[in-house]
């Protein structure tokens, strides 16, 4: 499980983060899912985390390379992911039918801005 706010791993039954030490966010079942992001190695921006917002908060980072899971409550929620030059910005919505959303999101080279996309691997 990785922290809820910054998007570093737990050890299980911890109830703070060592790494920004809020406490531990454990999702419930019955109105939380997650969101899961899987962003590709590549050269371009490798230095860099992408981070990861919904609805204007942070809600962790994933390194070149890494997927990283954050849970969140169902509804309606506007993803923001900004790497350096790159950005992108999508919608999801999160219910009992589609808890779990996955979302593949390369980087592509723009001639002043960075693009990066977003492609739906999974939603059930």
């Amino acid at each position: 499980m990785n922290c809820y706010y910054c998007g570093m791993p737990i050890t299980n039954g911890s109830t703070f983060c060592q790494n920004c030490g809020r406490q531990v966010f454990s999702p419930n079942q019955n109105n939380t899912g997650y969101l899961t992001i899987s962003r590709p190695k590549k050269f371009l921006g490798c230095a860099v985390a992408y981070k990861v917002y919904a609805n204007g908060l942070l809600l962790g980072k994933v390194p070149n390379g890494q997927t990283v899971s954050f849970p969140l409550p169902y509804g309606v929620h506007n993803i923001f992911i900004r790497c350096g030059m790159g950005e992108g910005m999508t919608q999801i919505t999160m219910n009992e039918q589609y808890p779990n959303i996955a979302l593949y999101c390369p980087m592509e080279l723009g001639l002043l801005k960075n693009k990066i996309n977003f492609i739906l691997i999974q939603s059930n």
